[in-house]
């Protein structure tokens, strides 16, 4: 009878360990999407604000043109773009060994 008690705890224990396991993987790919999250809409909202910018300073130029030219492309890049164009710190630990040679 202790044999078997035995080697029931054993199965306990290595099931909880694979149960744990599976909960610490699951928890890690759900903090690597929601960091993945944070940045796409950081990245949208800065295309928002360079669109916005835009906007301001057409009517604080005088209807001048010549600043859209060049903020209009990058705020609409930035905003309906699915690669990631932001540097900041997320790029770089996600894009450190994809353009090494």
């Amino acid at each position: 009878m202790n044999t078997v008690q035995k080697s029931n705890s054993i199965y306990t224990k290595y099931y909880q360990d694979g149960y744990e396991a599976g909960y610490k993987a699951c928890d890690k790919a759900h903090v690597k999407r929601m960091k993945q999250r944070k940045y796409f809409i950081k990245q949208k909202m800065i295309g928002v604000m360079i669109l916005v910018f835009t906007i301001c300073s057409l009517a604080f130029l005088d209807g001048d043109l010549t600043i859209s030219f060049l903020t209009i492309p990058i705020g609409c890049m930035f905003l309906f773009t699915k690669k990631m164009i932001l540097m900041d710190n997320y790029y770089f630990k996600n894009e450190r060994g994809k353009n090494e040679l």
